[in-house]
């Protein structure tokens, strides 16, 4: 049997201690996912969820030092706690004394911190901290390990309104808000719950009511207003979608300084009071026309974006291409890179590009212009994509000075619909027409 001599700060003399079988004098601890798994952090936080919540809906608190495992073992501790009922409180990086005194402090019923202290970077180790802030009690820890080590029998799952769920865990799971702007709900004291301040680590209850303000104002002095007869199409207290006209870019630029779109939505915005970010969803060339997106806060622009990323944020192109296709349905799979020694253009690459997927519809043929109206879906979402694919399959597109040569009034290059979900709607789909200088 092995023994390990401890000495108690608070004392000055000695005492023996039974060494347990997975809990030291420091808790848990071992390399990372060969001495200290995954399960068997999920073991703890199942064993402590239901020990405390016994009699009363359990509080635990966790905090965790910066190595990579950490992370890891924090989401396997709050699943085991949250699975038996327990309301688990993130205090992410910290040290070990924070969560001892907020522990004690806050009325938690204990607290675990995720550190090897000085151990190498692969290490890790769980120490569990008792409601008063001190090192767990021995006999608490030689029940947990009988449980990992199936010595007593599978605890009762929490069901229903008994699972319990943190503001921070809504917030990142629910509403898929990145950690970034998490942070800056917390900085500006933006979330209350059931109409007063509230800390994200607030376990929830049934019934309560929560509100993000997200019409703080903001900082967006760097673009210049400029009067312009916006072409609305929808807006409402999350987005403001517009038709753009050809020959306008949507950014500002040393060649467009005043002159942008994002200048004539920065006079709108002022005009109705809403001191915001210019935040396009989508953009468009100089020379497409079409609908274009702006987010009226950072929360509908990581919403609408994360779908952009996803693939599930659909757009469809008008585009007048040179010649009859041979086909009048078709997908064109070509990969596409930077063209070399150029910032703009860009061209089909084998060996570099980024799969580039292009599916097309013919919809009309001139034999007098030689020119086909052709339908475009973007399965990918590269710069250029449509112009040079079709340039590649030998149909450049219309007002194409980059790829095709092609001296034109305007690109003939419209982005005419939109499908994307709204935040509290179901999908909805915007259909613009192209402007009048769009034809055969």
């Amino acid at each position: 049997m092995n023994f390990q001599f401890r000495q108690i700060r608070s004392k000055s003399n000695w005492e023996i201690r039974k060494m347990g079988k997975y809990f030291g004098t420091d808790g848990f601890r071992g390399e990372a996912n060969v001495v200290l798994t995954v399960e068997h952090a999920f073991k703890v936080g199942r064993f402590l969820g239901w020990y405390y919540g016994q009699d009363h809906k359990a509080k635990v608190v966790i905090g965790k030092d910066t190595r990579r495992s950490s992370y890891m073992f924090e989401y396997a501790l709050v699943a085991g706690l949250t699975a038996s009922g327990a309301n688990a409180y993130l205090l992410h990086v910290t040290t070990t004394p924070s969560v001892s005194y907020v522990t004690r402090t806050e009325n938690f019923d204990c607290g675990i911190m995720i550190s090897a202290s000085h151990n190498p970077f692969y290490d890790n180790g769980i120490k569990v901290i008792n409601g008063k802030g001190h090192k767990l009690e021995a006999e608490v820890e030689a029940k947990i390990e009988a449980y990992i080590d199936g010595e007593i029998d599978e605890l009762p799952l929490a069901k229903k309104e008994d699972i319990g769920l943190t503001i921070n865990q809504i917030l990142q799971s629910k509403l898929k808000i990145s950690s970034r702007l998490r942070q800056q709900i917390i900085n500006e004291k933006l979330i209350t719950c059931n109409e007063l301040l509230c800390d994200t680590r607030k376990n929830l209850e049934l019934g309560d009511f929560i509100n993000i303000d997200f019409n703080y104002w903001e900082d967006n002095s760097n673009i210049v207003p400029t009067p312009m007869d916006l072409d609305i199409l929808y807006e409402d207290e999350w987005i403001l979608i517009v038709n753009k006209p050809s020959g306008i870019p949507v950014h500002p630029s040393m060649q467009h300084y005043e002159n942008s779109l994002s200048n004539g939505i920065k006079f709108y915005f002022d005009t109705i009071g809403l001191h915001k970010k210019i935040r396009p969803v989508n953009r468009l060339d100089i020379g497409t026309s079409g609908i274009v997106v702006f987010a009226k806060c950072a929360y509908s622009h990581e919403y609408l974006s994360l779908q952009m990323q996803n693939n599930t944020f659909s757009k469809t192109y008008l585009a007048i291409v040179h010649g009859k296709l041979d086909e009048n349905t078709g997908t064109i799979d070509l990969p596409i890179a930077r063209k070399n020694n150029s910032i703009i253009e860009r061209c089909i690459d084998f060996e570099t590009g980024k799969p580039s997927i292009t599916k097309y519809e013919v919809l009309d043929y001139s034999i007098d212009s030689n020119c086909s109206l052709v339908k475009c879906n973007l399965i990918t979402g590269r710069t250029h994509q449509i112009r040079v694919h079709f340039s590649h399959i030998g149909h450049p597109l219309i007002g194409d000075s980059l790829y095709g040569n092609f001296d034109f009034k305007r690109l003939m290059l419209h982005c005419s619909a939109i499908k994307f979900t709204p935040i509290n709607t179901n999908n909805f789909l915007i259909i613009k027409s192209p402007p009048k200088d769009f034809y055969i």
